[in-house]
Order: C-alpha cells, then structure tokens, then sequence
C-alpha cells in the first residue's frame, strides 16, 4: 500500500515541505517523489551548510554554558565573547562549507550510480539522485547531536581536540549511545524509502505494445 499525496492538504508546499523533511519520512518520500535535479542538489547545498555550521557551533554551546555559570563576569563581556564565537563559528563554517559540499555531492552521486536497475520507473540519473538526495537529509540528526559536544568539558572532560574517550565522560557515552541509536534509524528510514519508490516502480504497469 502506497502513501496517498493526492488528497487535499497533503502536499505540503513552501518552506514548511523542506524543513519537515528533516524529521518527517512522509515528507522525505514525498520530495523523492517530485523533487526536480536543482533542488535534489538544493538539498545538498543545504545540508552541506548546515552541517558546517553545526560542526563548529558546538563551541559557542560550551562558551554560552561556561559564561551562564560564570555571571560575574559581566552582561556586556558575556555578549562580547558570544559574538566573537559566533563570528569565528561562521568564518569555519563558510570555509568548511564549499569543501563538505563537493565531498557530499561526489559521494551522493556515487551512491545514484550504484542504484539498482530492476528499479523501471527511476529510469533516469537525475531522478535517482532526487532519492539518493532525500534518503541522506537525516545526516544532520549527527550535527545536531554533535551540539552535546558542548557540555563535555564541563564534565570533567579534555576538549575534542585533545582527544575524545566517551568512556570517562558520560556526555560523550550518552553521544555515542545517540550516534548508535540514530544510525540504526537512519538506515530503516532509508530502507523504508528506497523500498517504498522501488515497489512503486515495479508496480508501473508495462506501456502497451504499439499497433500497426
């Protein structure tokens, strides 16, 4: 049985469509469904950036938890050290971003090519890339559980740079154990997506043979 986006109210359109397909299987299947290429390569744009920026926001966490347990050091130098983290997070951020961008692009295009022919109504590159592209909007569940990062060194634990040991610090195990939870739910989602457009594709009936 097949998911119904004809009914009124179903088909969710404008920003709302993107930002739920975050969370949302139902959305994910529905821009696999219809996404045209330019926004299949929308979507990496957009996870490539948001990921950059995620990758490094984790510091400006610990700096505003750091300073809310510290108050004496004052509300304007509180705000000072929290711009400055904010600025220093986006100039990584942009750098980061064109980079992460051309290695997600090359894997996602990758995984288009390997996708399996007995799939009749993916007929065409660009149509499996919108899937491919949908399929792998979960990746940013990571980023945001990266933001735990934060809270590590408060409890009791080296910064990441130094070196990461989710054994001596129960933030970091409760990451790992998320990062666990989170891959395996990736992979069912994924699962359940591409099964979803491959049993559809099988059930096109065939095109009638042509008559003299």
């Amino acid at each position: 049985m097949f998911l119904d986006y004809s009914r009124t109210g179903s088909h969710r359109t404008g920003l709302m469509r993107w930002l739920r397909a975050f969370w949302s299987h139902r959305a994910r299947l529905d821009i696999a469904r219809s996404a045209s290429g330019r926004e299949a390569v929308g979507i990496v744009a957009a996870v490539s950036l948001l990921g950059a920026i995620l990758s490094f926001s984790h510091a400006w966490v610990y700096t505003l938890v750091h300073l809310a347990f510290h108050p004496e050091n004052g509300f304007l130098l509180t705000l000072h050290r929290c711009w400055e983290q904010m600025s220093a997070v986006m100039g990584w951020a942009l750098i980061a971003a064109p980079i992460g961008f051309s290695v997600f692009l090359c894997v996602l295009a990758c995984g288009t090519m390997l996708w399996p022919r007995r799939v009749r109504r993916i007929h065409n590159f660009r149509e499996r890339f919108a899937v491919v592209a949908a399929a792998s909007m979960p990746v940013l569940w990571f980023f945001v559980l990266l933001q735990l990062e934060g809270l590590a060194p408060l409890a009791g634990g080296t910064p990441l740079w130094e070196g990461w040991n989710p054994l001596t610090n129960f933030v970091r195990f409760i990451m790992l154990m998320g990062a666990i939870v989170l891959t395996g739910l990736w992979v069912v989602d994924a699962g359940r997506l591409c099964q979803t457009m491959s049993d559809q594709g099988e059930s096109q009936p065939a095109a009638p043979p042509a008559t003299a």
